[in-house]
C-alpha cells in the first residue's frame, strides 16, 4: 500500500500538478529549481534550534547561497527569529574560512541577507558593511572587487557611523563602481558629519567619473549644500540608468530644474528638460528643447530634435531636421536622415526635403531621397525625383530611381535612366545599367539594354549581361557572358565567370576560372579563387586550387585554403592557414585565425599552430593562443602554453591565463599536464594545489588544502614574476572551484 501511495503522488505530480518532470527511468526532477531551493530552505530551519549550525555549515559553499538567503529570510519574516538570524549573521562575519578573504563567500551572503532587508540590529548592519569596505580596501585582487561591489549594488540599508568612516575610504579606488556605490550607501544615512560633507563637496567637480560626482551631488543637496552645479550633476544622474537614481532629492529641485533650462551649458539644459518630462512635466520641458534647436553644436540640435520628435513635436522639430541634412558633418547628417524616416511622412517636411534635393552635396542629395523613399508616395516630389534621375552622381541618380520605383513609378524612372545609356563614359553607361536593374523586370527596357551587350566595354557588356539575366533573359545574356570569360581583363572574366556559376551554369565558367588559377597576376588568381568558393566543390577545379597552397602570394594562399575548407577539404587547409598565422603580412594571419577558429580544432594545424607559439612575433603567438583557445583542450599544447605565462607581451600572458584556466576546469587530461608541468618547474605545493582544485568536484576540499591555497594567495608580489603569475592562475582556479555555483 505505501508503494502504491508513492507511485500515485509521483504520477500526480509529474503529470497533473506540473511539479515534477521524469528525467529517466524512476528518476525525476523538479520543473523549476526554485521548488527545491524552497523545500530545501525549509529543511535548514527546522528545527529552528538547529538552522544557525546548519546554516553556517554549509555557508562556504556557493552551491547553497540561494537556499540560505531563503532560509534566513523565512527566518526573519516568516517565524521573526530575530535572533537566530543575528547569530547566523554574526557566523558569516566571523568565518574562519582560510580562502574567505580572497573568495568573500560567506560576506558576500552576509551582504545578500542584508539586501534581502532581513531583520537586523544596527551594529550588524554597520559590521557588515565595514567588513565589506575593509576587504575592498585590502585585496589586490580585481575578481574580489568586482563581485564585492556587485554584491553592494542591492543594499539599501543605511549605514552607520563606523562603516560610514570605511565607506569614505573607498572614495580614493580606481574603479568608478566601487566610488559609486560606496557615495551611494553613505548617502542612504539620515546623518553625515561635516567631514564627510567636505569630502563629497568636492567630487561633482574633482572626480574622474560623472556618476560618481551625480551620487555624490544628490546627498549634498538634500543636506543644504545647493549649487548650481550640483542641480546640474543630479539632472546628469537622474537620466542615466546606470546610476539607479529614480528620485528627486526633494520637492523643490523641480522648480531648480526650470532653472536650469536657462544654463549656458546646452547639456545641463537638455538634462533637465529630460528629468522634467520625466516627472511629469514636459509642457515646461518642451520650451527648452525647442530652443535647443537652435543651438550652434549640431549634435545637440539633434537630440533635441529627436526628443521633441517622439514627444510629438514633429512639425517643429521637422524643420530643424530638414536643415540639418544639409549639415557639413557626415555623421550629423546621417543621424538625421535617420530621425526623420521615423518620423513618418509629413507635408511641412518635404518642401525642404525638395530643396535639399537641389543641394550641391550629392550626398546630402542622396540622403533627402532616401529619406523620401522611406515615406509613403509624395506626389509633389515625383518630378523632383525624376529629374534627379539625370543627376550627375550615379549613386544619386541610382537613389532617385529606386525611390520612385518603390513608388510605383518605374516607368519614369526608367525613362530618364535610359537617357544616361547613350553617354560616352563607360563607367556612366554600366552605373545606368546596374540603378535599371535595381528596379525590376522592365519589358521596354529589355531592347535597350541588349544593345549594352555590343558596348566596346567589356564591363558595360558584363552588367548588361548580367541585368538581363535577372530580368529572366538569359538566353540572350548568356553567350555574351560565355565570350567575356575569354576577356583580357581579369576582373571581367571573374565577374562573368561569377554570374554563370550564380545562375548554375558552371562547365564553362569553371574551365575559365581554373585558367585564372594559373595567371600571373596575383590578384587574379585570388579573385578567381573566391568566385570558385562561393560555389558547391568543383572537382575540375580542385587540383588546381590546392596548388595554390603553395602559392608566393600569402593572401592567395589564404584564399585557397578557405576555399577548400568549404569544400570539405580541411585536412588539406588547415596547415596552409596555420602557417599563415606566422606570415609577415598582419592581413592574412588575422583572416587564417578567424577561419580557423570558426572551424574548430583541426589535428592537421596543431604542429604549426604550436610552433607560432615561439613565433619572435607577438602578434603572431597572440593570434595562435586564440585560434587555440577557441578548440578543445589540447595538452599537446599546454606546455608551450605554461611557457608563454612568462611572454614579455601582456596581452599573450593575458590570453594564456584565460586560455589555461578554462581548459583546466574542462579536461582532465589536460589538468594532468598542467599538474605535472607545474611540478617539474615550480613549487610542488602549487602542483599539488592544482590536482587538488582539478578533483574538488564535490565543491569540498580538506582544511589542510585550503590553507595552502590562501598561504599562496596571500604571498606578496615581490616573489619571482612567474610565480606571481602562476598565483593568478591559482586564483582564478580557485574562484570557479569554490566561489562559483556551477
Amino acid at each position: 500500500m505505501p508503494f502504491a501511495i508513492a507511485e500515485s503522488y509521483l504520477a500526480s505530480a509529474a503529470e497533473t500538478s506540473g511539479l515534477l518532470e521524469t528525467r529517466g527511468p524512476d528518476t525525476f526532477a523538479f520543473v523549476h529549481q526554485s521548488f527545491q531551493e524552497y523545500l530545501a530552505a525549509l529543511f535548514l530551519v527546522r528545527p529552528v534550534s538547529k538552522a544557525a549550525k546548519k546554516i553556517l555549515d554549509l555557508s562556504y559553499d556557493p552551491r547553497w547561497s540561494e537556499v540560505i538567503q531563503l532560509a534566513v529570510g523565512h527566518l526573519s519574516i516568516a517565524l521573526g527569529e530575530r535572533e537566530t538570524v543575528g547569530k547566523i549573521v554574526d557566523g558569516l562575519l566571523a568565518a574562519t574560512d582560510p580562502l574567505e578573504p580572497f573568495l568573500c563567500n560567506s560576506l558576500r551572503l552576509a551582504l545578500g541577507c542584508l539586501a534581502d532587508q532581513v531583520d537586523l540590529r544596527m551594529a550588524q548592519v554597520d559590521a557588515i558593511l565595514s567588513s565589506t569596505a575593509e576587504r575592498l580596501l585590502k585585496t589586490p585582487y580585481l575578481k574580489t572587487v568586482v563581485n564585492l561591489t556587485e554584491a553592494l549594488e542591492s543594499v539599501e540599508s543605511a549605514p552607520g557611523i563606523k562603516s560610514q568612516k570605511r565607506l569614505l575610504e573607498l572614495f580614493s579606488k580606481e574603479r568608478w563602481q566601487t566610488r559609486m556605490e560606496a557615495v551611494r550607501l553613505i548617502g542612504l544615512s539620515p546623518r553625515l558629519s561635516p567631514d564627510i560633507l567636505d569630502r563629497l563637496e568636492g567630487m561633482p567637480a574633482n572626480d574622474t567619473d560623472k556618476d560618481v560626482q551625480a551620487h555624490a551631488a544628490w546627498v549634498l543637496w538634500r543636506e543644504g549644500r545647493r549649487t548650481e552645479k550640483v542641480a546640474a550633476a543630479i539632472a546628469y544622474g537622474l537620466t542615466r540608468s546606470i546610476t539607479r537614481m529614480r528620485k528627486l532629492p526633494d520637492d523643490t529641485f523641480l522648480t531648480v530644474l526650470v532653472g536650469l533650462l536657462d544654463n549656458p551649458v546646452a547639456e545641463v539644459r537638455l538634462r533637465a528638460a529630460v528629468v522634467l518630462s520625466d516627472q511629469g512635466q514636459r509642457e515646461i520641458a518642451v520650451p527648452a528643447l525647442v530652443k535647443l534647436l537652435q543651438d550652434p553644436v549640431a549634435d545637440m540640435r539633434l537630440r533635441a530634435a529627436k526628443m521633441l520628435g517622439n514627444w510629438g513635436q514633429r512639425e517643429t522639430v521637422l524643420p530643424v531636421l530638414v536643415e540639418l541634412l544639409g549639415d557639413l558633418d557626415a555623421a550629423a547628417r546621417r543621424q538625421t536622415a535617420k530621425v526623420l524616416g521615423t518620423l513618418g511622412p509629413q507635408e511641412t517636411a518635404v518642401p525642404g526635403l525638395l530643396n535639399l534635393l537641389e543641394a550641391p552635396d550629392p550626398n546630402v542629395r542622396r540622403r533627402a531621397a532616401a529619406v523620401l523613399g522611406n515615406w509613403q508616395p509624395q506626389e509633389t516630389a515625383v518630378p523632383a525625383l525624376v529629374k534627379l534621375v539625370q543627376d550627375q552622381d550615379s549613386d544619386v541618380r541610382r537613389r532617385a530611381a529606386l525611390v520612385l520605383s518603390s513608388w510605383g513609378r518605374q516607368g519614369e524612372a526608367m525613362s530618364a535612366l535610359v537617357e544616361w545609356l547613350g553617354n560616352p563614359d563607360a563607367d556612366v553607361r554600366r552605373q545606368t545599367a546596374k540603378a535599371l536593374g535595381g528596379l525590376g523586370p522592365q519589358e521596354a527596357a529589355v531592347p535597350v539594354v541588349a544593345k549594352l551587350l555590343q558596348d566596346p566595354d567589356a564591363f558595360v557588356r558584363c552588367e548588361a549581361a548580367k541585368v538581363l539575366g535577372n530580368w529572366g533573359q538569359r538566353d540572350t545574356a548568356t553567350p555574351v557572358l560565355l565570350n567575356l570569360l575569354q576577356d583580357q581583363n581579369v576582373v571581367v572574366r571573374c565577374e562573368a565567370a561569377k554570374v554563370l556559376g550564380n545562375w548554375g551554369q558552371n562547365d564553362a565558367p569553371v574551365a575559365a576560372l581554373v585558367d585564372l588559377l594559373g595567371f600571373p597576376d596575383s590578384d587574379a588568381r585570388r579573385q578567381a579563387a573566391v568566385v570558385l568558393g562561393n560555389w558547391e566543390p568543383q572537382e575540375a577545379a580542385m587540383a588546381a586550387v590546392v596548388k595554390l597552397l603553395q602559392d608566393q602570394d600569402a593572401l592567395v594562399r589564404y584564399e585557397a585554403a578557405k576555399v577548400l575548407g568549404k569544400w570539405g577539404k580541411r585536412e588539406l587547409a588547415a596547415p596552409a592557414l596555420a602557417k599563415l598565422l606566422g606570415d609577415s603580412d598582419d592581413k592574412p594571419r588575422r583572416w587564417a585565425a578567424m577561419v580557423l577558429g570558426d572551424w574548430g580544432a583541426q589535428k592537421e594545424a596543431m604542429p604549426t599552430l604550436v610552433k607560432c607559439l615561439g613565433n619572435p612575433e607577438a602578434e603572431v603567438r597572440r593570434q595562435a593562443v586564440k585560434v587555440l583557445g577557441n578548440w578543445a583542450p589540447q595538452e599537446r599544447a599546454v606546455p608551450a602554453f605554461l611557457k608563454l605565462l612568462g611572454d614579455p607581451d601582456e596581452r599573450v600572458r593575458r590570453w594564456t591565463r584565460t586560455i589555461l584556466v578554462t581548459w583546466g576546469q574542462k579536461h582532465a587530461g589536460v589538468r594532468e599536464a598542467i599538474v605535472e608541468d607545474l611540478a617539474g618547474r615550480t613549487e610542488p605545493a602549487i602542483a599539488a594545489l592544482f590536482r587538488q582544485l582539478g578533483h574538488a568536484a564535490s565543491k569540498q576540499t580538506s582544511t589542510r588544502a585550503r590553507n595552502s591555497l590562501a598561504k599562496l594567495l596571500q604571498q606578496k608580489n615581490t616573489d619571482a614574476p612567474e610565480k606571481g603569475r602562476l598565483r593568478t592562475i591559482l586564483l582564478d582556479l580557485t574562484w570557479r572551484t569554490f566561489a562559483t555555483a556551477g
